[in-house]
């Protein structure tokens, strides 16, 4: 209960909180919860006790007193507490309610824990929070009508309370199997905040000559908006204009003064993870940074659940696929995360990157932590463009302003000297003629920018084949990232030594300080190539070709049809250059009319039905129609989420596993001390630079090349090569 009320970040969910954990366990009381109980302490045997419904009694004493919204609020928190229920049950129409059994436990035994007028009094309270967040609610989707429902932010509301639980929950119990008396309260941030930006400021003004006129108008901007109390920003500055160090001045200063419990930054690229906590720490020390971006997704016991990563450090560097689970996910530590996000500065790098078919869910997963969960959430694009992030039907962002306008400090785009060439009007090309094109121009380094693991492989082998004398490097997703950067360093040295390199890559985003005459890439997304200059020499040339062997399956939703489109428009002299804010406004209008309008709601089937993942968040009309046939009439209450059903569909990129590759004797180190119980959680965090995502069919194919310790896939050693990764 004090865990509960004491982190809890918003207000009008406080006493329901309390409440909540005050009520999840009250079950064990019941006679077999308790002979269970004696039997695992003699013994030191478990067994599954979750047959004694023992969550059950907690949600059905609450039935019965309080208004029906804040009960109904209060109970299915506590009905979820061993994972999450849809409201509705698909199958019989029968609310979460009816699902559950009558409880065994009379309201005496729970006045042993509280008195009856504390518990009145608490209600009360919950009662009135309740009616005030609803009409909180209603007033904010007044104001944004075509900024998502009232039913789906309840809902999160709903999903909040259940990961405030499981926080509190998890919390008391590593406090409790530790032997410590004291509750581990978040504390103030205060002293941290303090310490970071002093050494920030320390950091920058030792090497302020370093930077341009408008590097340093972009970090004084960055700085004097925190005067504005804006929730939620926009920052469409290319980063050699000094984008990160800009974001953190500013995250830092906002923290300061707003008390936030955390800056978080979230890209889509791990690589934009790395670079950037590696810039941090060199700016502001290592202490109280976090970066988390990948996992296997293990499965430890309910009592052990406390040792998965909880986001409790000051400054958490993760994924976007990390940050979208811990809003929708089924997954009981990733729901655990939610809550740390309250409160909190929150950057979104690459904002663009988010896949299509989560753009509804991001937009509204903004909106919900900016306009209810106190946070300020600024999104970012590297692109200098003034558009506007996806405008749609519905489920749009809410208005968001510009952190840094560059027009009014006068900044003029730098004309980049790299020369773009269109190839692709001779069509699609082979292999072969893909490697010709690169070597029968060759003067310097070369880079080939591809799309799939699987091309770019095929592409380096071929090359090492038929010119075994050049220098040519392959990094791309099979490797670790800890073997990436180790090739990307030995790139460095080859260039520092003389030698010209070619280098075969599907993630080119680590190759900061590598410079190539030219680059040849794969048709793809005006932005993903714009981010090529920055690899290329002064006078180098980008080659824009359509690769023949890359399915086009692998951008969906017609990216090359765009591009085509504005590279024959810039070829007839409509558009003046690729890099021009015309070309970028343009690819934008061609890119969206080959969206499906369906398609950003994240599209799931249900019971062999079309649905989306917005409706089984939101309204829930399907549920809804189940639930009126049974009962004749539709539900009391907005609280008919299919929270487990959309939670189980949820996944921002499909078919993936994690594997842990054993690439060196550090990792072996950290293996070998996980799986004796030694720092688990931290041994996992080192454990990411050795991790490779793979996909479930690949798995499927070779069971052999790996195993299995407990829910963690290792990789064996037959399966990676030191050339090109997963081998298999």
């Amino acid at each position: 209960m004090k865990l509960s009320e004491k982190n809890c970040q918003v207000k009008d969910l406080t006493n329901l909180s309390v409440l909540i954990a005050l009520m999840h366990d009250i079950g064990k009381y019941r006679p077999e919860f308790q002979d269970y109980l004696q039997f695992v302490q003699k013994t030191g045997i478990r067994y599954n006790v979750c047959s004694t419904h023992h969550t059950e009694d907690g949600g059905k004493l609450l039935e019965k007193t309080g208004d029906y919204l804040v009960v109904r609020m209060a109970a299915a928190s506590v009905y979820s507490s061993h994972g999450l229920s849809d409201m509705i049950d698909f199958n019989t129409g029968e609310d979460i309610s009816e699902r559950t059994e009558n409880s065994s436990v009379p309201l005496s035994q729970l006045f042993q824990l509280i008195s009856k007028e504390e518990y009145q009094k608490l209600i009360l309270k919950a009662n009135e929070d309740c009616n005030h967040l609803r009409t909180w609610i209603d007033s904010v989707v007044k104001k944004n009508p075509s900024c998502g429902k009232n039913q789906f932010y309840i809902g999160m509301m709903e999903r909040l309370l259940i990961s405030s639980l499981y926080d509190a929950d998890w919390k008391d119990a590593k406090r409790f199997d530790l032997g410590k008396k004291r509750l581990p309260v978040r504390k103030s941030r205060a002293d941290v905040w303090d310490k970071k930006r002093y050494a920030f400021e320390e950091y920058m003004r030792c090497h302020k000559s370093d930077l341009d006129d408008i590097q340093k108008a972009v970090l004084n901007a960055c700085f004097v908006a925190d005067i504005h109390n804006e929730k939620r920003l926009l920052m469409n500055v290319p980063e050699a204009v000094g984008k990160i160090q800009g974001l953190f001045r500013f995250a830092l200063s906002r923290a300061v003064y707003h008390g936030s419990n955390h800056i978080f930054y979230i890209s889509p690229n791990n690589s934009d993870l790395i670079t950037a906590g590696k810039m941090l720490k060199e700016i502001s020390g290592s202490r109280n940074i976090r970066n988390y971006f990948c996992d296997p997704e293990i499965k430890l016991p309910e009592h052990m659940a406390y040792k998965m990563e909880d986001w409790e450090s000051p400054i958490i560097l993760t994924s976007l696929v990390k940050f979208m689970d811990a809003m929708y996910s089924a997954s009981k530590p990733d729901i655990r995360r939610m809550q740390a996000l309250c409160n909190s500065v929150v950057i979104v790098d690459n904002a663009r990157q988010v896949p299509l078919k989560c753009r509804e869910l991001f937009n509204l997963a903004i909106n919900f932590l900016s306009e209810f969960c106190g946070c300020t959430v600024i999104l970012c694009t590297n692109l200098y463009s003034d558009m506007q992030l996806w405008k749609l039907n519905e489920n749009n962002l809410m208005e968001s302003r510009k952190l840094v306008d560059l027009e009014k400090l006068n900044y003029v785009p730098r004309t980049s000297a790299v020369q773009h060439l269109d190839l692709t009007e001779k069509g699609p090309i082979d292999r072969e003629s893909f490697c010709n094109l690169m070597i029968s121009e060759l003067q310097g380094s070369a880079m080939l920018s591809v799309r799939t693991r699987t091309v770019a492989r095929s592409l380096y082998l071929f090359l090492k084949k038929k010119y075994p004398l050049f220098s040519v490097f392959l990094i791309n997703g099979d490797m670790t990232m800890e073997h990436r950067l180790r090739k990307i360093e030995e790139m460095k040295q080859y260039q520092e030594k003389g030698y010209e390199i070619i280098c075969i890559t599907t993630c080119p985003r680590l190759f900061a300080g590598i410079r190539f005459r030219q680059i040849i890439t794969n048709i793809n997304g005006l932005d993903k190539i714009l981010e090529l200059e920055k690899y290329c020499e002064d006078n180098g040339k980008i080659k824009i070709v359509q690769l023949g062997i890359e399915k086009e399956a692998v951008v969906p939703y017609k990216v090359t049809s765009a591009m085509i489109q504005l590279l024959y428009e810039i070829r007839n002299g409509s558009i003046q250059k690729l890099n021009s804010p015309e070309a970028l406004i343009r690819y934008e209008q061609l890119f969206q009319k080959e969206i499906p309008s369906s398609i950003t709601s994240y599209p799931v089937r249900v019971m062999g039905c079309d649905t989306s993942m917005t409706r089984l968040l939101g309204s829930n009309p399907d549920g809804v129609d189940i639930y009126r046939h049974k009962h004749r009439v539709p539900p009391k209450t907005p609280l008919v989420q299919a929270f487990w059903t959309a939670g189980e569909n949820f996944s921002v990129i499909d078919n993936q596993n994690t594997l842990i590759v054993p690439y060196d004797d550090r990792s072996k180190k950290y293996l070998d001390n996980f799986a004796h119980g030694i720092n688990e959680r931290e041994m996992l965090n080192k454990l990411q630079r050795y991790m490779v995502q793979v996909s479930e069919d690949r798995l499927r194919n070779h069971p052999d090349s790996y195993y299995c310790y407990g829910e963690i896939k290792i990789l064996k050693e037959a399966g990676y090569s030191q050339e090109v990764g997963v081998c298999f």
